[in-house]
């Protein structure tokens, strides 16, 4: 599996025991995680997200893996 990330594509062929890489992981970790009051805020201020711009324009989506990103 490949996700977009900064620009750049993260594989699951990345050795996970680089510390380098376990540095960009703990970085992107701590960028989207929220706490359960940021959630909730979310999820209110993007009900029906595919007709909320919103979701598209603000920094909710972004870097977060969703289903489209996924295409299983």
């Amino acid at each position: 599996m490949e996700i977009p990330y900064k620009g750049q594509v993260i594989s699951d062929e990345f050795d996970l025991t680089n510390p380098m890489f376990r540095e960009e992981w703990q970085n992107f970790l701590s960028e989207i995680k929220i706490n359960n009051s940021e959630a909730t805020d979310v999820e209110e201020r993007t009900r029906g997200q595919s007709s909320n711009p919103e979701w598209f324009t603000g920094k909710y989506r972004t870097g977060r893996i969703t289903a489209s990103s996924i295409k299983v």
